[in-house]
């Protein structure tokens, strides 16, 4: 999108694939800034042990804020969304996603031959496979699945649980904030939850207590980062995902 010709240059497309991450709503806004207007974006959500499970050519803006939904479920695959009890999550209440499927690997090769792995194989008389897939969704109304992010993202702060995701998310819609991560440091006592952001426009002073105050108001108090820090960019793994170890090593904060 930095390109000022982007839009000519890709206006032959017809379709582009997100998949391999969530798609924030940010990033769908920037591609559909340079796509041509009959250009389809096609969000597709899978996993190593079953590649394609949820998907759906997005149809216009995404209603939520933040997070494009994945989609819906494909055919032949079964979804639940359970708590860490297996209880299943109404509408709207995230949860872990859980999937029954034949369209599934059929385990993992060790030692020369095919072991279950993560899949398990469903009691009942069809033996379709059962995934757990340590992801953590939620199920829309209209039947559409936001991915939040990793169940082992999901930490404990004085009794609360809290979902790194969240905060996440409250720290990108601050006012002036283009891109945030959030990491937990780990210790004998308390998680300390760190935040990270990347400004729209560098060099205004006062846009980190700015963004302390929007998170103040946004968050409860066990939720809010314990510090801050501005960076030019986030560091990224190759996989083009958030690179925690990089975060966890920067020593200076806001």
């Amino acid at each position: 999108s930095r390109l000022p010709d982007a839009r000519r240059m890709l206006g032959s497309l017809r379709c582009v694939q997100s998949s391999g991450d969530v798609l924030l709503r940010m990033d769908y806004d920037l591609m559909r800034a340079v796509l041509a207007d009959g250009c389809h974006i096609l969000s597709v959500y899978g996993a190593t042990e079953a590649p394609a499970l949820i998907q759906w050519f997005i149809a216009g803006p995404p209603a939520d804020e933040v997070r494009v939904p994945a989609g819906y479920p494909l055919p032949g695959v079964e979804l639940a969304v359970i708590d860490e009890l297996g209880r299943p999550m109404t509408d709207g209440e995230p949860g872990e996603l859980v999937i029954r499927s034949r369209f599934t690997s059929l385990g993992v090769w060790q030692r020369g031959e095919v072991m279950p792995g993560a899949l398990q194989t469903d009691p009942d008389p069809d033996g379709l496979k059962v995934y757990r897939t340590g992801d953590l969704v939620r199920r829309r109304a209209d039947g559409l699945y936001v991915v939040l992010g990793r169940r082992d993202r999901q930490i404990k702060v004085l009794g609360n649980r809290v979902e790194l995701a969240e905060i996440e998310t409250a720290l990108r819609q601050a006012p002036g904030v283009l891109d945030g991560a959030v990491v937990a440091r780990r210790g004998d006592g308390e998680p300390a939850v760190i935040g990270f952001f990347v400004p729209r426009e560098k060099g205004d002073p006062l846009l980190a207590d700015q963004v302390r105050r929007h998170l103040d108001e946004t968050l409860p108090a066990f939720m809010r980062p314990r510090s801050l820090l501005e960076l030019d960019s986030l560091p990224l793994l190759p996989g083009r995902k958030i690179d925690e170890d990089a975060l966890l090593d920067r020593k200076s904060v806001v």
